[in-house]
């Protein structure tokens, strides 16, 4: 999915769509824990979606590629994670 931040607030957009507010943060929640959220926002949509176009094929084949495909959204947001707790971004 496409949500980023701008300051504190949780955005949804991209070319098709306006930019819109999905949610704002109180100061409660600092930035890194608020990256952590939209990272696990947008991988985990990432995992569904692979496993989504997996359809009814349980061939090991494909299987294996689902695997593979996710392991690497894990650790695409492992590494957002852990730029976002160390400020990075």
């Amino acid at each position: 999915m496409n949500h980023y931040l701008k300051g504190r607030q949780l955005m949804h957009g991209d070319i098709l769509s306006p930019e819109t507010v999905v949610a704002t943060f109180s100061e409660d929640f600092s930035i890194e824990y608020i990256k952590t959220i939209v990272a696990t926002l947008n991988h985990g949509s990432e995992m569904l979606q692979a496993y989504k176009a997996l359809g009814n094929s349980w061939d090991i084949d494909d299987v294996h590629k689902l695997l593979h495909t996710m392991d690497g959204i894990y650790n695409k947001w492992s590494y957002e994670k852990y730029a976002a707790s160390r400020g990075e971004k």
